[in-house]
């Protein structure tokens, strides 16, 4: 019984610390969409300044 339990707690700390890593990429998905789309914005603008130059 106690065997039962501890691994039932195992397994409930595994889908919490998956949840969490989830969250955490999702979270850093986030963050790092409005860079990318501003670094392509720089990236462009700067290619056509350098071909207008």
């Amino acid at each position: 019984m106690v065997s039962i339990t501890s691994s039932m707690s195992m397994q409930n700390a595994d889908v919490a610390m998956l949840e969490q890593a989830v969250y955490l990429f999702a979270g850093a998905v986030k963050a790092m969409v409005p860079l990318t789309v501003v670094g392509a914005f720089v990236f462009v603008f700067f290619k056509f300044a350098g071909e207008m130059a």
